[in-house]
């Protein structure tokens, strides 16, 4: 080897490792020069450290600054383990290929306000996990659709925070044989994508204090988000091991968005609410004290909404990003507290319509993209609907009141 090569290796192998904030840094300013340099999609190509030959004579003139470049370029590259993947670069799907014709016709028939403005002809391969490839589209309003092995899913605005998708273990074919322990189901692999634009680091988080850094793919503008596949290791598939929860961190360590499959009730409001800025939005008094509607921000710039009730916190919808606080859509639950039947919940109409079993009816009005009252007998014992902005019933939006939690 080289004087100069053996220099290199020295100076490397003393180089101390780059801590989580130049780490978060290099990554930034590598987003950042990707996206000033990109100009329109030219063909992918190999990344590596070096291209051409240099002439010898040349060698010790530019060794200094191919340590300094060198060191840059792998600081930033091991940043999460592989290199930012330039999206602009990345294998287009062919026009032809069953993705591209699947984006093709995802908006058809999509209701007002629903259809996710995929380019399906900008569908660039992504990563390879298995024998799976992960092929993901922009969208028209900033987000992105996914497809792997098939399946998939869309973020239309490209504001989620962290999207998971569980595989649950099953002792059988039958759908109903997952398993689990004392109600906590076994996840056998967990899948999906984490926002670059707010969070720096993933982690699944177990019931005994064990922690996975799972191998994420990070890919730059328009797509700006992590893509990861990982496998649950047999020994945290056993009860008092299970996943407790998959977090995405931001570049100081601090929670950003948190997803879980434990649906119990809990004392605590929700993981990814910023506390000091909740607000209590409405309240029903009850015989056994009030039901107190409250919401607080993100740190994704969305809002988490919850009902208070004595020592419980009770979720009324997952925690959205922003631009989907007020989508179109009717999500919501009742809840037996203190004596009182209370809906509460997402509503992205002008309001909702209860029609009882005499004839009569009774209209709530939905505020902020939210509803939140008391049914009366009537009220349960009928039926629901949906109304649009001017309080006329949407059609095919009819069904029975749901029964209390």
């Amino acid at each position: 080897m080289s004087a100069e090569l053996n220099a290199l290796r020295n100076f490397w192998q003393t180089t101390p490792e780059p801590n989580e904030q130049t780490r978060a840094d290099a990554r930034a300013r590598l987003f950042a020069e990707i996206d000033a340099n990109a100009k329109g999609f030219p063909r992918r190509e190999q990344i590596r450290p070096w291209r051409g030959m240099l002439p010898r004579r040349r060698l010790g003139l530019l060794f200094a600054g191919m340590v300094v470049v060198l060191l840059l370029i792998v600081g930033v590259a091991f940043t999460f383990g592989v290199p930012v993947l330039d999206f602009g670069q990345a294998e287009k799907a062919p026009p032809e290929s069953r993705v591209v014709k699947n984006f093709a016709v995802l908006d058809q028939g999509a209701p007002p306000g629903m259809a996710t403005d995929v380019i399906p002809n900008e569908t660039r391969q992504v990563a390879t996990f298995g024998n799976e490839t992960l092929w993901v589209a922009p969208t028209r309003q900033g987000g992105f659709c996914t497809d792997l092995g098939g399946g998939g899913g869309c973020d239309r605005l490209g504001t989620v925070p962290l999207d998971v998708g569980w595989a649950i273990e099953r002792s059988g074919p039958d759908p109903h044989s997952e398993k689990s322990f004392g109600g906590l189901l076994v996840v056998d692999q967990v899948s999906g994508d984490v926002n670059a634009r707010w969070a720096d680091a993933l982690e699944i988080r177990f019931e005994d204090g064990d922690v996975i850094k799972p191998h994420v793919i990070w890919v730059s503008k328009p797509i700006e988000a992590g893509f990861f596949v990982q496998r649950i290791p047999a020994a945290h598939r056993q009860a008092g091991h299970l996943i407790s929860a998959v977090v995405a961190l931001d570049r100081d360590g601090k929670l950003v968005a948190s997803e879980s499959l434990d649906r119990n009730r809990s004392t605590a409001p929700p993981a990814d609410a910023i506390l000091d800025q909740a607000k209590q939005v409405a309240a029903i008094e009850t015989s056994a004290g009030p039901a107190v509607l409250r919401a607080a921000p993100t740190r994704y710039e969305g809002r988490c909404v919850w009902l208070e009730f004595g020592s419980e916190a009770i979720p009324v919808v997952p925690c959205l990003p922003k631009g989907y606080e007020h989508q179109v859509a009717l999500v919501f639950a009742v809840h037996s507290l203190g004596g009182r039947l209370i809906l509460a919940g997402e509503c992205g109409y002008g309001g909702i319509e209860f029609l009882h079993q005499d004839g009569d009816a009774r209209r709530v009005q939905c505020t902020d993209g939210l509803v939140f009252t008391e049914l009366n007998p009537s009220d349960a014992a009928g039926e629901m609907r949906a109304l649009n902005a001017d309080g006329r019933p949407l059609p095919g939006s009819t069904s029975p009141v749901p029964q209390p939690r």
